[in-house]
């Protein structure tokens, strides 16, 4: 397949299952009580950062070391990974067992251990994704991932519009799990080709596995930060309002996740590589302009999406009769405008990234966490559901202003550039 045809398909497999997703929330929006909603918005929630916790960013490892490398090798760096994502599952569900046992969560046993299934399948299935990527199976990998995201939610609408008893936390839980499990069914049998006899029974390289932990720390530790700074505010809702208030929440927040994945997949996920060619030849005037389009790009693309979300959203929930979807549209104005904050400062994250500024990345991201956990716990006892709102504001210009800081303390990229380039169109002399 050619390459232009292959990023099309690419991007097809990659936009199913956001529309999906969509779906999936109006569906919610419109048969589902805030409270359930709120279920769901917790398990998404507690899933996401476990799936982070589980996997230590190992992949990010495994992934620089199988390209190009021989096929028994590939498989011996996935078995060593196998082995540490194992040992942190049987902790996970030791914790599980213990949280269970002794009530230490205020959760339905259904909803705890879906927690648990799902964390474990998708910290699997996202490895997974990210080694076929690697080994240039980037369609195999993205036809897995529109199975594993997207293909289970007809189902679980088809059920619950046809029949009320699956509209439920739990028939999600169930047919996302399913989902997940049958791209990992269909990973195995893409991988087929592997020397599987061979790669599992070279000895454990444990000195690479202690290296490549040491190496991937600092980035998970800021990954964990970040995930957490970004659902924080459901549990803050949970412990301080009611699952109502989480159910809202996760119903606006659908949206907002949505346009930024658009900017991401739209803009930044091909201004990223570019820019770090840019840097590699020291084309610095390159780098800028890329760095300036990128930025405009995504601010007025940000901006015009959120204005389109703010007047649909409130639409939607007057025509599906849900009044509070309309009459709290503020809130979802806040959560709208910190979103277009976050797009701006991972313009910022792209140029660190390119320019090799990883403390930074890191760094930021585990600090992310102090002003989103501190703005909420202070903010949403005081001012309730806005303090959610505020506190997304508040949070996400840290991060924009940390980032710039950090981006303007590096200096020049090279001697002929100064990050204010960025701000001014640069010239090109070919």
């Amino acid at each position: 397949m050619k390459r232009g045809k292959k990023q099309i398909l690419n991007a097809f497999l990659r936009l199913i299952p956001l529309a999906a997703k969509l779906v999936l929330t109006l569906y919610m929006g419109r048969y589902f009580s805030l409270s359930e909603m709120g279920a769901y918005g917790l398990v998404l929630s507690s899933t996401v950062i476990l799936t982070i916790i589980l996997g230590e960013q190992l992949d990010y490892v495994v992934n620089r070391d199988i390209v190009g490398a021989a096929p028994v090798v590939v498989m011996q760096k996935m078995r060593d990974e196998a082995l540490l994502y194992f040992a942190n599952h049987i902790a996970l569900f030791l914790l599980t067992l213990l949280g269970w046992a002794w009530r230490l969560f205020d959760v339905p046993p259904a909803l705890l251990f879906g927690i648990f299934a799902l964390s474990v399948l998708e910290n699997v299935a996202a490895a997974i994704y990210g080694h076929l990527n690697a080994l240039n199976r980037q369609v195999f990998a993205n036809a897995l991932f529109f199975v594993r995201a997207g293909l289970w939610v007809l189902p679980v609408v088809a059920l619950g519009f046809f029949d009320p008893a699956y509209r439920t936390a739990v028939a999600i839980i169930v047919c996302w799990g399913c989902g997940v499990a049958l791209s990992l069914l269909g990973a195995l049998w893409g991988l087929r080709w592997l020397p599987w006899r061979e790669g599992l029974r070279r000895p454990v390289d444990w000195v690479w596995l202690k290296q490549s932990l040491r190496k991937t720390g600092p980035v998970w530790i800021g990954s964990v930060g970040f995930a957490c700074g970004a659902y924080i505010d459901r549990y803050i809702a949970a412990g301080y309002l009611d699952l109502k208030a989480v159910g809202l929440i996760t119903f606006y927040t659908s949206f907002t996740g949505a346009l930024f994945a658009i900017m991401h997949s739209g803009v930044l996920a091909f201004s990223g590589p570019r820019l770090v060619q840019f840097h590699k030849d020291g084309d610095v005037d390159g780098f800028w302009l890329e760095a300036r389009q990128a930025g405009v790009q995504v601010v007025g693309g940000t901006a015009l999406l959120a204005l389109l979300t703010f007047l649909v959203v409130p639409l939607f929930g007057f025509l599906a009769d849900r009044p509070i979807y309309y009459e709290k549209a503020g809130l979802l104005g806040l959560l709208l405008i910190a979103t277009w904050i976050r797009g701006s400062a991972d313009v910022f994250y792209n140029i660190l990234f390119a320019r090799h500024q990883d403390r930074a990345v890191w760094l930021g991201n585990l600090l992310f966490l102090i002003p989103a956990l501190g703005c909420n716990m202070i903010l949403v006892p005081l001012m309730g559901l806005w303090g959610i709102g505020v506190s997304s504001i508040l949070a996400a210009l840290f991060l924009f202003i940390f980032r710039l800081v950090a981006i303007i303390r590096a200096g020049r990229v090279c001697e002929e550039a100064t990050p204010r380039s960025f701000w001014e169109r640069p010239k090109i002399n070919f």
